[in-house]
């Protein structure tokens, strides 16, 4: 590997309350949906950072997220982004860094997945037609996010 030329780092962190999220829809509130979820991390971690949103010039979003939503939702005007997993959205931001396209990169993601009611594994596990490649390991028993990461 070559060195990169450009410095990049981690400088600010975000998640949702999980504990407080779940006692509020076990007592009958409605949950956020992904983007709102997604939206909730994005505010903490720009806390966590200490820089002004306006710095943010580029956006990765996960791949359940729509990429121009997320944007407009967190009011941002980015000139470089797309949708990438977890690893994927990390490798690409350096990338993007190291090309000069961006200087600060928000990773953002959300997941509504519990209260939406997504079933992962078994034969009425989601995602059929999402995430295609379930269908070619369903036959043992491999129909769910976890289960593939867990091989790799």
């Amino acid at each position: 590997m070559t060195r990169t030329r450009r410095a990049t780092a981690i400088i600010g962190i975000g998640q949702t309350d999980w504990s407080g999220d779940w006692r509020r829809v076990r007592a009958g509130e409605k949950p956020a949906d992904s983007v709102g979820y997604a939206a909730q991390a994005f505010q903490d971690a720009l806390r966590d950072s200490g820089i002004p949103k306006d710095d943010i010039d580029g956006l990765i979003v996960g791949p359940t997220t729509a990429y121009e939503r997320m944007g407009e939702v967190l009011g941002l005007n980015v000139r470089w982004g797309g949708q990438a997993d977890a690893v994927q959205s990390v490798l690409q931001a350096q990338m993007a860094i190291e090309a000069g396209y961006a200087k600060v990169i928000a990773l953002v993601y959300g997941n509504d997945q519990r209260s939406a009611g997504t079933q992962y594994g078994g034969p009425s596990a989601m995602g059929g037609q999402s995430f295609l490649s379930y269908v070619y390991h369903s036959p043992w028993g491999m129909t769910s996010q976890g289960a593939l990461y867990a091989l790799t």
